[in-house]
């Protein structure tokens, strides 16, 4: 339990994200390879955080569950963990809902479902994608053939996105 909780300080401490200048450091490199569940709901990590967490998911070879509803995460936050996403083969269970994505958001998870085979659960209620994002999920759902379970409710998404989201399901064959 004390190493569990000096690492979920260090992620806590880490200074704030800037994709233009990712991180190579050590204790990252060491807890994407012990972490197996990360659960940050309601803790204000906000897009800095997000970003932190998504330079776990890009070296990670232990992480199948993370939390992270109820944290501020904006379209930069949202889009780092889903490019984290689409090059991890290991997460099975992401929950985001009750943020702030936006339709950004939601398009940047609609292309790591294009290319993410492993994710069988996606939580992204309360996050306002709207039609537009829900649309790019819509399109990622027809070939993505590992989700089980994704929750979009109360994302603002209108007759037109869910239209195209039924239409993609009817299409999936798994």
């Amino acid at each position: 339990v004390g190493t569990l909780q000096k690492n979920l300080k260090l992620i806590m401490h880490f200074p704030p994200f800037d994709a233009r200048h990712p991180r190579e450091d050590d204790q990252v490199a060491s807890l994407a390879t012990t972490l197996t569940n990360l659960g940050f709901s309601g803790k204000g990590i906000k897009d800095e955080g997000a970003g932190t967490i998504a330079l776990i998911l890009g070296r990670n070879s232990a992480l199948e569950k993370v939390d992270l509803n109820s944290n501020s995460i904006g379209s930069k936050g949202a889009r780092a963990l889903a490019t984290a996403l689409e090059k991890n083969t290991i997460l099975k269970i992401l929950l985001i809902s009750d943020n702030i994505v936006g339709v950004e958001g939601g398009r940047a998870f609609g292309e790591a479902l294009r290319t993410n085979m492993t994710l069988t659960t996606l939580d992204l209620s309360r996050n306002r994608i709207g039609d537009e994002g829900g649309q790019a999920i819509a399109a990622a759902l027809v070939g993505n053939t590992t989700l089980e379970t994704l929750n979009l409710s109360r994302n603002m998404i209108g007759e037109m996105g869910a239209s195209e989201i039924i239409s993609a399901l009817e299409k999936n064959t798994t």
